[in-house]
C-alpha cells in the first residue's frame, strides 16, 4: 500500500506499507511487515532567496529485510572423484535481517545553473545473515548460515552538478560526487572469526568481531612497486 500527498506543491508526504513472504526462511519467520514514511518541505515556496530557485528539506524513516541464498536452509555437500565432502550445515530457523534507516537530506538549485544535494543516513541492522565457521567436531560441518550479528552504518553523500553549456544545439554538464560510509559490527552472537572474499576459507583477510569496522582487512599488504613484486617472485 502506497500513499502520496502533496499540499500546495510545498508540503510533500509519502508512505508505504508492505507485507513480504519468502520460502527462503523457516516456517515461523516466512512473513514480515515493512514500512516507509518520508516528508519534504520546499522552503522556497514561502521564502524568496536571491539566486536560489529551489531549497528543499526532506527526511525519511523506513525498514527493510534481507533474504538469504536458496541453499542456506539445507545441508550442502560437494562431490569430487566420487567422494562427498560436507560444506555447509543447513539452518531452517533463519529469519530476515531487519534494517531500520533514518535519513535527512537537502536539495538546492541555484544561479539557474547549479544543483547541490546532501544526504546523511543512519542504518541499524539486526539479525544480520552471516556464514559462520563451526567447530570441526560438530558433525564434520565446517560452517552454517545464521542470524548472528548487528551492524550500524553512517553514510554521508553529496553531489554537485553544473550546466556548463546550454544552447539549442549543445549541452554540457559536469558533476561531482562525494560519499563516506562507515559500518561497525555492534553485536556478534558467535565467536570472532576471519573470512575471505565471498566467504572463502583461503585468503582470510576480513576480521568479523564485535566493535570492528565492517570490511577492515588484516594480514595483507598491497604491492606498490616493482621491487616489492620482485621480492614476491624470488
Amino acid at each position: 500500500g502506497i500513499l502520496y500527498l502533496d499540499y500546495k506543491d510545498k508540503y510533500i508526504f509519502d508512505g508505504m506499507v508492505r507485507y513480504d513472504g519468502s520460502s527462503l526462511f523457516g516456517a515461523d519467520a516466512r512473513w514480515n511487515p515493512y514500512f516507509r514514511v518520508s516528508g519534504a518541505y520546499r522552503l522556497t515556496e514561502d521564502l524568496k532567496i536571491p539566486g536560489i530557485q529551489e531549497f528543499k528539506l526532506r527526511a525519511a524513516y523506513g525498514t527493510a529485510g534481507q533474504r538469504p541464498s536458496f541453499a542456506d536452509q539445507y545441508e550442502v555437500m560437494y562431490i569430487s572423484g566420487g567422494v562427498a565432502t560436507k560444506a555447509q550445515l543447513g539452518n531452517k530457523l533463519l529469519k530476515p535481517s531487519l534494517s531500520k534507516e533514518l535519513e535527512f537530506g537537502l536539495n538546492i538549485d541555484f544561479l539557474n545553473r547549479f544543483s547541490f544535494e546532501l544526504v546523511h543516513s543512519i542504518t541499524n541492522t539486526s539479525d544480520q545473515i552471516l556464514s559462520v565457521p563451526l567447530a570441526v567436531q560438530f558433525g564434520g560441518w565446517p560452517s552454517q548460515v545464521r542470524n548472528a550479528g548487528s551492524l550500524n552504518s553512517k553514510v554521508w553523500e553529496a553531489s554537485l552538478n553544473a550546466a556548463v553549456v546550454r544552447s539549442n544545439d549543445f549541452t554540457y554538464n559536469v558533476g561531482f560526487i562525494f560519499d563516506n560510509i562507515k559500518t561497525t559490527i555492534t553485536e556478534l552472537s558467535v565467536p570472532a572469526f576471519q573470512t575471505g572474499p565471498q566467504g572463502q576459507e583461503a585468503n582470510k583477510c576480513f576480521y568479523i568481531r564485535e566493535g570492528e569496522t565492517f570490511g577492515a582487512m588484516y594480514g595483507y599488504a598491497f604491492v606498490k612497486t616493482l621491487d616489492e613484486m620482485a621480492e614476491q617472485l624470488a
